[in-house]
């Protein structure tokens, strides 16, 4: 028995157990989540107890279906203080669970989003550790604005050091 506990153990570590659903990280608020465009979008509340259409879409993924570059969305041009700060703190937790990223980065992350937000169309890109994020604010065909966090990072999801990673 004493030999098939080591063993155990390393079956419940295994690199699976790291994966999650980004749709998981976009529930809550008491918005109801729907899919448009294959982005998966929810109303969430700001602290200033307003909605914010927010989404969330694969935007790459390696052979074996982890993802490597997602974009998060805000449907919207402007952001006020308190939807900057929804917007930082659903970035930094996808950040966070699917690129490995240390959550403490949230502060550099949401000063970077309130920097880039004060102009009206922007395509800027700034490193955070071995995290790009890439700001966009742009106008869709249809003339609606928004502004969006595309994430990318360099490596193997799944493998060290990028051991939290998502899946569609």
């Amino acid at each position: 028995m004493k030999k098939l506990l080591p063993l155990f153990a390393l079956a419940t570590l295994s690199p699976a157990q790291a994966a999650t659903s980004l749709q998981d990280y976009m529930q809550g608020s008491g918005g109801k989540l729907r899919v448009e465009d294959g982005i998966v979008v929810v109303s969430k509340r700001a602290r200033d107890l307003k909605y914010l259409p927010l989404g969330v879409a694969t935007m790459g993924q390696t052979s074996q279906g982890r993802l490597n570059r997602v974009g998060v969305f805000a449907f919207k041009d402007r952001l006020s203080a308190a939807e900057v700060e929804l917007l930082a703190t659903n970035v930094t937790r996808i950040a966070s669970k699917c690129f490995n990223i240390n959550p403490e980065r949230g502060n550099a992350v949401a000063a970077w989003l309130t920097r880039e937000n004060q102009t009206l169309l922007r395509n800027t890109i700034r490193s955070f550790g071995p995290l790009d994020a890439t700001f966009v604010r742009s106008v869709t065909k249809d003339g609606n604005f928004f502004t969006a966090v595309h994430l990318q990072r360099s490596g193997q999801p799944g493998a060290a050091p990028w051991v939290n990673y998502c899946v569609k």
